[in-house]
């Protein structure tokens, strides 16, 4: 019943049951929960959409980070093989 509430979907039958057993109070426990279970339920979309973007965000920066790291060896290689020294090697494992 809680479910049916909160997603607006034949709630006003129930609203209409109750309140002719149980009297007129039972509009403010419908309005509560309509409003606090909407409330709650748009906060856990956001969130769940929020934590995969972030998620898709990191990995594709990681990719970048990855692929920019690859180039630069390649052009190192490519330019004069072994030119490079220890301070430059440790300047790329930063990125890892």
């Amino acid at each position: 019943m809680v479910f049916r509430i909160t997603t607006l979907e034949g709630w006003t039958d129930n609203q209409d049951n109750l309140r002719s057993t149980l009297g007129d109070f039972v509009i403010i426990y419908f309005v509560l929960l309509i409003f606090i279970g909407n409330f709650f339920v748009m906060n856990m979309m956001l969130a769940v959409i929020k934590a995969k973007f972030s998620e898709m965000h990191l990995q594709n920066e990681s990719e970048t980070k990855k692929k920019s790291f690859n180039e630069d060896f390649k052009l190192i290689d490519e330019e004069e093989p072994f030119s490079y020294t220890i301070k430059d090697l440790s300047e790329y494992a930063k990125f890892y």
